[in-house]
Protein backbone atom coordinates (compact mmCIF):
# COMPACT_ATOMS: atom_id res chain seq x y z
CA UNK A 1 0.00 0.00 0.00
CA UNK A 2 1.74 3.46 -0.80
CA UNK A 3 1.13 6.29 1.68
CA UNK A 4 -0.98 9.04 0.99
CA UNK A 5 0.83 12.22 0.57
CA UNK A 6 0.48 14.91 3.55
CA UNK A 7 -1.65 18.35 2.85
CA UNK A 8 0.31 21.02 2.89
CA UNK A 9 1.33 22.40 6.36
CA UNK A 10 -0.97 25.96 5.48
CA UNK A 11 -3.58 26.80 3.80
CA UNK A 12 -2.27 29.96 2.92
CA UNK A 13 0.80 28.25 0.64
CA UNK A 14 -1.77 26.59 -1.21
CA UNK A 15 -3.87 29.94 -1.82
CA UNK A 16 -0.25 31.37 -3.06
CA UNK A 17 0.12 28.39 -5.26
CA UNK A 18 -3.40 28.36 -6.47
CA UNK A 19 -3.06 32.13 -7.22
CA UNK A 20 0.23 31.80 -8.70
CA UNK A 21 -1.32 29.51 -11.32
CA UNK A 22 -4.59 31.10 -11.61
CA UNK A 23 -3.52 34.75 -12.09
CA UNK A 24 -1.42 33.21 -15.44
CA UNK A 25 -4.39 31.42 -16.50
CA UNK A 26 -7.10 34.37 -15.98
CA UNK A 27 -5.16 37.03 -15.95
CA UNK A 28 -6.89 38.13 -11.93
CA UNK A 29 -5.81 37.04 -8.34
CA UNK A 30 -8.16 34.37 -6.29
CA UNK A 31 -9.22 36.59 -3.45
CA UNK A 32 -8.74 35.58 0.04
CA UNK A 33 -11.03 34.91 2.46
CA UNK A 34 -10.57 38.54 4.15
CA UNK A 35 -11.56 40.21 0.70
CA UNK A 36 -14.47 37.86 0.08
CA UNK A 37 -15.22 38.91 3.31
CA UNK A 38 -15.13 42.76 2.48
CA UNK A 39 -17.39 41.81 -0.55
CA UNK A 40 -19.91 40.44 1.18
CA UNK A 41 -20.33 42.74 3.84
CA UNK A 42 -20.54 46.00 1.07
CA UNK A 43 -23.13 43.77 -0.52
CA UNK A 44 -25.06 43.55 2.62
CA UNK A 45 -24.63 47.14 3.10
CA UNK A 46 -25.86 47.53 -0.64
CA UNK A 47 -28.87 45.33 0.22
CA UNK A 48 -29.70 46.72 3.10
CA UNK A 49 -30.21 50.24 1.61
CA UNK A 50 -31.62 48.71 -1.74
CA UNK A 51 -34.74 47.35 0.96
CA UNK A 52 -35.14 49.92 2.51
CA UNK A 53 -35.71 52.12 -1.08
CA UNK A 54 -37.76 49.33 -2.05
CA UNK A 55 -40.22 49.52 1.27
CA UNK A 56 -40.33 53.16 0.84
CA UNK A 57 -41.36 53.27 -2.46
CA UNK A 58 -43.96 50.09 -1.18
CA UNK A 59 -45.44 52.56 0.61
CA UNK A 60 -45.59 55.45 -2.21
CA UNK A 61 -47.60 53.22 -4.11
CA UNK A 62 -50.00 51.56 -1.36
CA UNK A 63 -53.35 53.61 -2.12
CA UNK A 64 -52.56 52.62 -5.70
CA UNK A 65 -52.17 49.09 -5.41
CA UNK A 66 -55.40 48.70 -3.42
CA UNK A 67 -57.19 51.25 -6.15
CA UNK A 68 -55.81 48.87 -8.67
CA UNK A 69 -57.29 45.55 -6.76
CA UNK A 70 -60.62 47.45 -5.95
CA UNK A 71 -60.89 48.19 -9.67
CA UNK A 72 -60.03 44.79 -10.87
CA UNK A 73 -62.32 43.10 -8.39
CA UNK A 74 -65.53 45.53 -9.53
CA UNK A 75 -64.67 44.67 -13.13
CA UNK A 76 -64.74 41.14 -12.78
CA UNK A 77 -67.82 41.35 -11.22
CA UNK A 78 -69.49 43.60 -13.93
CA UNK A 79 -68.39 41.31 -16.38
CA UNK A 80 -69.58 38.18 -14.51
CA UNK A 81 -73.63 40.69 -14.29
CA UNK A 82 -72.99 41.58 -17.97
CA UNK A 83 -73.15 37.50 -18.75
CA UNK A 84 -75.72 36.59 -16.45
CA UNK A 85 -77.88 39.53 -18.33
CA UNK A 86 -76.81 37.74 -21.63
CA UNK A 87 -78.17 34.70 -20.36
CA UNK A 88 -81.25 35.80 -19.31
CA UNK A 89 -82.29 38.16 -22.52
CA UNK A 90 -80.76 36.07 -25.34
CA UNK A 91 -78.99 36.16 -28.21
CA UNK A 92 -82.00 37.74 -30.24
CA UNK A 93 -82.05 41.07 -27.71
CA UNK A 94 -77.96 41.30 -27.66
CA UNK A 95 -78.42 41.27 -31.38
CA UNK A 96 -80.54 45.08 -30.62
CA UNK A 97 -77.81 46.47 -28.52
CA UNK A 98 -75.73 47.55 -31.48
CA UNK A 99 -78.60 49.64 -33.46
CA UNK A 100 -79.75 51.56 -30.66
CA UNK A 101 -76.78 52.56 -29.25
CA UNK A 102 -73.69 55.12 -29.27
CA UNK A 103 -70.04 53.95 -30.77
CA UNK A 104 -68.85 54.43 -27.50
CA UNK A 105 -71.78 52.23 -25.99
CA UNK A 106 -71.27 49.53 -28.78
CA UNK A 107 -67.35 49.43 -28.28
CA UNK A 108 -67.43 48.69 -24.67
CA UNK A 109 -69.87 45.93 -25.18
CA UNK A 110 -67.68 44.43 -28.04
CA UNK A 111 -64.47 44.96 -25.74
CA UNK A 112 -66.32 42.59 -23.16
CA UNK A 113 -65.48 39.18 -25.09
CA UNK A 114 -68.69 36.33 -24.43
CA UNK A 115 -66.94 33.21 -25.47
CA UNK A 116 -69.50 30.94 -25.31
CA UNK A 117 -72.92 31.61 -26.88
CA UNK A 118 -76.03 32.77 -24.87
CA UNK A 119 -77.37 29.17 -25.11
CA UNK A 120 -74.13 27.78 -23.38
CA UNK A 121 -74.93 30.64 -21.09
CA UNK A 122 -78.08 29.97 -19.60
CA UNK A 123 -76.63 26.25 -18.90
CA UNK A 124 -74.02 27.36 -17.29
CA UNK A 125 -76.40 30.22 -14.92
CA UNK A 126 -78.51 28.69 -12.46
CA UNK A 127 -81.94 30.24 -12.28
CA UNK A 128 -81.66 32.06 -9.20
CA UNK A 129 -78.76 34.00 -10.23
CA UNK A 130 -81.46 34.88 -13.50
CA UNK A 131 -83.96 35.86 -10.90
CA UNK A 132 -81.66 37.91 -9.21
CA UNK A 133 -81.39 39.99 -12.15
CA UNK A 134 -84.62 40.38 -13.22
CA UNK A 135 -85.70 41.51 -9.82
CA UNK A 136 -82.66 43.64 -9.45
CA UNK A 137 -83.87 45.39 -12.16
CA UNK A 138 -87.54 45.05 -11.69
CA UNK A 139 -87.27 45.39 -8.04
CA UNK A 140 -90.30 43.24 -7.31
CA UNK A 141 -92.84 40.88 -9.64
CA UNK A 142 -95.12 38.06 -9.44
CA UNK A 143 -94.14 34.27 -10.55
CA UNK A 144 -96.38 35.32 -14.18
CA UNK A 145 -94.73 38.16 -14.82
CA UNK A 146 -91.58 36.28 -14.63
CA UNK A 147 -92.63 33.38 -16.47
CA UNK A 148 -93.91 35.62 -19.22
CA UNK A 149 -90.72 37.38 -19.97
CA UNK A 150 -88.52 34.03 -19.20
CA UNK A 151 -90.93 32.37 -22.57
CA UNK A 152 -90.74 35.59 -23.78
CA UNK A 153 -87.15 35.66 -24.46
CA UNK A 154 -86.81 32.40 -25.35
CA UNK A 155 -86.64 29.77 -21.62
CA UNK A 156 -89.78 27.87 -22.96
CA UNK A 157 -88.07 25.74 -19.95
CA UNK A 158 -88.44 27.15 -17.12
CA UNK A 159 -91.73 26.20 -15.19
CA UNK A 160 -93.63 28.06 -11.68
CA UNK A 161 -91.84 25.27 -9.67
CA UNK A 162 -88.25 25.56 -10.97
CA UNK A 163 -89.15 29.69 -9.48
CA UNK A 164 -90.15 28.41 -6.43
CA UNK A 165 -87.56 26.32 -5.75
CA UNK A 166 -84.66 28.73 -6.92
CA UNK A 167 -86.51 31.24 -4.31
CA UNK A 168 -87.23 28.97 -1.66
CA UNK A 169 -83.38 27.45 -1.68
CA UNK A 170 -81.82 30.95 -1.94
CA UNK A 171 -83.93 32.66 1.04
CA UNK A 172 -81.43 34.73 1.82
CA UNK A 173 -81.40 36.32 -1.22
CA UNK A 174 -85.18 36.52 -2.40
CA UNK A 175 -87.87 37.65 -0.10
CA UNK A 176 -91.99 36.16 -1.01
CA UNK A 177 -94.77 38.21 -0.15
CA UNK A 178 -98.63 37.27 -0.57
CA UNK A 179 -101.16 39.58 -1.64
CA UNK A 180 -104.22 37.67 -1.96
CA UNK A 181 -103.66 34.42 -3.91
CA UNK A 182 -100.49 36.25 -5.66
CA UNK A 183 -96.89 35.32 -4.79
CA UNK A 184 -94.68 38.76 -5.45
CA UNK A 185 -90.93 38.71 -5.23
CA UNK A 186 -88.63 40.79 -4.17
CA UNK A 187 -84.89 40.55 -2.81
CA UNK A 188 -84.49 40.47 0.72
CA UNK A 189 -82.80 43.95 0.81
CA UNK A 190 -85.67 45.56 -1.15
CA UNK A 191 -88.71 46.53 0.63
CA UNK A 192 -91.81 45.02 -1.25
Amino acid sequence: MSEKSAPPQGNREATKYFDIVASKEHHSPVPDNSELERQFRARLVHEAAKLREGRSRMKEYEAAYHAYQDLEKECAGRERRMKRIAALIGGEALGKIGSSRSKSDKQAFADTVFLTDVVEMREQTPLWQLLFEFLLLRGKARVPEILDFMWAVGMADVTRQAIESAVKSHSDVFRVAKVGNEKILGLVDEAI
